[in-house]
This record gives C-alpha cells, structure tokens and sequence, in this order.
C-alpha cells in the first residue's frame, strides 16, 4: 500500500524532479502541490520520495532537489512546504533543518494508521514545515 502511494507519481498534482549526472541517474524527490489526505493547511505543499544513490551521498544532490521543490512550490503559488520523516533519519533531519525546515508536531501522523495497517507500537512520522512567504 505504502510502496503504491509512494510510485503513484501523478497523484495530488505531483512533479518528479531527478538528479542527473549525464544520463545516470543519482537522486530523485517528489512534489505534491496538491496533497490530499494529509490534513496540512491549504496553501501547503508536500515533499516525499527524495533520495540519493548511496555513493553519490554527501555531495550536495539531495540539498539541490530540496531547494527545487520549495522554488517549485513557490512559484505555484504555495506558502509553505511540508515533509515527514522518521526519528532513524538522523542525516535526513539534519539536512532539512538545516535547509530551514521545523519541526511541526500538529501535523505529526501515524503511518500505520494512515496506511489501515495493523502496527504496534505505532510508525509515527514526524511532520517538518518550510514556510515560503517572509
């Protein structure tokens, strides 16, 4: 179920921006400007799916495809960017922190619940915001 939303590249009027070096490709992101489902604000929109080929890590892709999704989403009109993650995704958190990103605890969800999983102790997904307007 979770695999089928994640690959469902058209949903919630979502782009997929790709990383290339040459034709090789080294890292991906997708960018909800519609997301559904979620319970964030209207004006908001979502970051999922950013990841980076393991060897390519640490030179800055993941960094540039954060920064296209929050440019993305601001010329579409949104006014804040939001992205969940989990406690074990130590790097990840340090990145968008410090992209500007914070922690956003209202919009905290459970996966399992999200997903009608039957999961104990619960897969809580911690919700960070980028906030777009000055």
């Amino acid at each position: 179920m979770y695999l089928a939303d994640v690959l469902d590249i058209e949903a919630d009027g979502a782009a997929v921006l790709v990383a290339l070096d040459g034709d090789a490709l080294v890292g991906t992101a997708r960018l909800q400007l519609r997301p559904d489902g979620l319970g964030l604000p209207a004006g908001a929109a979502y970051v999922r799916g950013v990841a980076v080929w393991p060897d390519r890590e640490g030179g800055g892709i993941a960094s540039a495809l954060m920064r296209s999704c929050a440019d993305r989403a601001r010329a579409a009109g949104a006014t804040s960017v939001y992205l969940h993650t989990t406690s074990v995704m130590t790097r990840a958190i340090g990145l968008y922190e410090r992209l500007g990103y914070r922690r956003t605890p209202a919009h905290d969800t459970d996966s399992a619940e999200h997903y009608g999983l039957a999961a104990e102790p619960p897969l809580h997904a911690l919700a960070y915001r980028l906030d777009l307007v000055a």
